[in-house]
């Protein structure tokens, strides 16, 4: 919660020509409450923009250079689940070919719709729905499953069906980039084993498997592993 507090603060004292818009999100991030809506921001933004100028508990810009996301994406069709506002798709180079997110929480896409259209970006589309039973018109390339494994909101509560569903929509030799939670949230040990059973279960080739080391807290010490379809 203090972390939150001060990027609000942070944020409120910017005037720059984004700041009526940041308000007009704002807004919309205050209905959560009255939503009964899980916050993950825990009552500001979850995921930073740099595009604008928007802090968050999590550095978006930050997180697509420590993934190497920009070095993978060029043509590709990208599904993010679980995407929240879509502020970390915005950060991702684009040379992509499309990027689709998915999210439950229909505040979340509202406002990655609505920066979306103020930035006037194409090739990027956000849906509200449960990705378990979602209807996807093609299969993805890279997939990025970021801290979505298991919910506390319970939008995602079967791990193994989830994962199931995940490998149905890769393209062959498509990339499965899955970070964990918090080691705070999740054991590492915990972690790694499942990529295990996951890796042996569908037969994935591990690229690379690191430990993100971040100033940001709730960044740090997380595990990203890229994982490729065969």
């Amino acid at each position: 919660m203090l972390y939150s507090k001060l990027n609000k603060f942070k944020d409120s004292i910017k005037f720059d020509k984004h700041r009526t818009f940041r308000k007009e999100l704002l807004d919309i991030l205050k209905n959560h409450h009255d939503e009964q809506l899980y916050d993950y921001g825990e009552g500001y933004f979850y995921q930073s923009s740099e595009l604008l100028n928007i802090s968050g508990l999590r550095n978006s810009s930050e997180r697509v250079d420590n993934y190497n996301l920009n070095n993978i994406t060029k043509g590709s069709c990208i599904l993010d689940i679980g995407c929240n506002s879509g502020f970390l798709d915005f950060e991702i180079i684009r040379d992509y070919k499309k990027i689709v997110g998915i999210d439950h929480n229909k505040l979340l896409i509202k406002m990655a719709n609505l920066s979306l259209q103020y930035l006037n970006l194409n090739n990027i589309e956000f849906y509200t729905g449960d990705f378990l039973s979602y209807y996807f018109e093609e299969k993805f390339d890279i997939i990025l499953s970021l801290a979505n494994h298991s919910t506390f909101d319970k939008g995602i509560v079967d791990t193994e069906k989830y994962f199931s569903r995940c490998f149905e929509l890769l393209n062959k030799k498509g990339h499965l980039i899955i970070e964990s939670h918090h080691p705070n949230y999740e054991n590492t040990t915990d972690f790694l084993e499942l990529i295990a059973f996951i890796i042996t279960k569908y037969k994935f080739k591990l690229i690379e498997k690191k430990l993100i080391n971040s100033t940001h807290f709730y960044d740090n010490k997380r595990m990203i592993v890229k994982l490729m379809k065969t």
